[in-house]
């Protein structure tokens, strides 16, 4: 699978988090291209930090020229969405090209 070293991680990390998009919808057993993997992670402080130490294990970093350490504070992402309009904060590995597309943080608080 495409994204098995990412899921893998989000498992030994026990990130909580819930997969959409095009990689959901092939999961759910229709054919499908895609080439990211959209995720919804809980934006409490604690999934957030093994989150990025996920991310920081398997060597993707952000996509947007910012310190990683921002996507923790939840000020910092909600000037991101009423100032930038980001609704979605990516991941990626340089080599590979591969994305995470994480958050989704202006149409959700979390996942509880």
């Amino acid at each position: 699978m495409l994204y098995e070293l990412v899921f893998r991680a989000l498992a030994k990390y026990k990130i909580q988090y819930v997969v959409v998009g095009g990689v959901a919808v092939t999961l759910h057993g229709i054919i499908r291209a895609t080439m990211d993997l959209d995720i919804v992670v809980d934006l409490t402080s604690e999934n957030l930090t093994r989150f990025l130490a996920a991310m920081s294990e398997i060597h993707y970093a952000p996509r947007l020229p910012v310190p990683v350490e921002e996507f923790l504070s939840a000020e910092k992402r909600q000037e991101w969405v009423s100032e930038r309009n980001l609704i979605a904060f990516t991941f990626w590995d340089g080599k590979t090209k591969q994305g995470v597309s994480s958050g989704r943080f202006n149409y959700f608080s979390g996942i509880h």
